[in-house]
Formats: structure tokens, C-alpha cells, sequence
């Protein structure tokens, strides 16, 4: 979703309605809270430890998510957006294979 299509808009669905528990079957829950005024994974538990904060983009489902990796304290911006239905999200992407860039995995 390149930057120039995203309209900008304020957010005005209240992040409650973003909170979740969201399943992938790589990550596994990825519980997304209300922390600091913004929407906040701490995923700190995994082997691969990070946090992810949310800011809001456009259309009340898209988001820039900052990663913060929690084995070496590298951040890196990621893209996200939320599925929205009857007002609450149902759905979240999150663009994470991004994160393994230059990682051997060999």
C-alpha cells in the first residue's frame, strides 16, 4: 500500500474496538492492546522477543506498526491493516516477513 494511496484521516474508531486476540500459525496469539493512547502487541515472549506500536494511517484500518526487536533493539517500520466488521476488528495483517530481511536462515 504505497503512502500517496492512503488517505489521511483522523482516528475515530476507538481502539477497544481493535483489541484482540489474533491467531497466525507462525506467530500464534498476538494480543493486541490499548497502551500509552495507541494500539500495542508485546510479543516479548517469544524467542524471538518484540514489541509492536501502532499508528494510525488512513480508512480506520490501516496502520505504520514499529517494531522493536527485543534480542538486539533493532526497529523497523512494518506495514499493518485490520479487517473491520460490525465496528470491531475481526482480522489483522501485519507484513512481518519483512522483518527477516538479511537473516541467514540456513
Amino acid at each position: 500500500m504505497p503512502q500517496e494511496d492512503i488517505e489521511s484521516s483522523l482516528q475515530e474508531t476507538d481502539l477497544t474496538a481493535y483489541t484482540e486476540e489474533y491467531w497466525h500459525p507462525g506467530y500464534h496469539i498476538m494480543t493486541v492492546q490499548v497502551k500509552d493512547k495507541a494500539l500495542f502487541i508485546d510479543a516479548t515472549d517469544r524467542s524471538m522477543g518484540f514489541t509492536l506500536k501502532f499508528d494510525h494511517l488512513g480508512y480506520q484500518t490501516k496502520f505504520n506498526a514499529h517494531l522493536c526487536n527485543m534480542y538486539d533493539g533493532r526497529k523497523e517500520l512494518l506495514r499493518a491493516e485490520f479487517v473491520m466488521e460490525n465496528g470491531r476488528a475481526t482480522k489483522l495483517g501485519l507484513e512481518l516477513e519483512s522483518a527477516l530481511k538479511g537473516v541467514d536462515l540456513g
